[in-house]
């Protein structure tokens, strides 16, 4: 009936702004994009497809750097590259980021 169709429409106007709020963060790097984001998607696993859970992880460890915390912000890389495909078209990204978080540690 017509509850069903309307629960559905919900569902993927919430998908349609997490997706949005997802790449607003990761586009702006910035700590309210982020906040904002983690309101709506509070865990990666909010997010069905591998591409959206490693862009989820780089826009927070990027928060974690920019604040500062270097250490945090590797754990979060190292955490999703044990479980991100190979292939994924993140992959590349999330080890360019690893790369630099271990160069930032060592200088500390």
């Amino acid at each position: 009936g017509c509850k069903k169709k309307r629960g559905d429409d919900m569902d993927e106007q919430r998908a349609a702004l997490r997706h949005a709020l997802l790449y607003r963060a990761m586009a702006l790097s910035s700590d309210d994009a982020i906040d904002e984001l983690d309101r709506w998607a509070p865990e990666v696993t909010t997010f069905a497809e591998d591409d959206d859970r490693d862009t989820y992880a780089l826009a927070h460890a990027r928060r974690d750097a920019n604040r500062g915390r270097p250490g945090a912000a590797l754990a979060a890389i190292r955490a999703r590259l044990k479980v991100a495909k190979l292939d994924g078209t993140c992959n590349r990204a999330l080890h360019d980021a690893k790369a630099e978080l271990l160069e930032t540690l060592e200088l500390e």
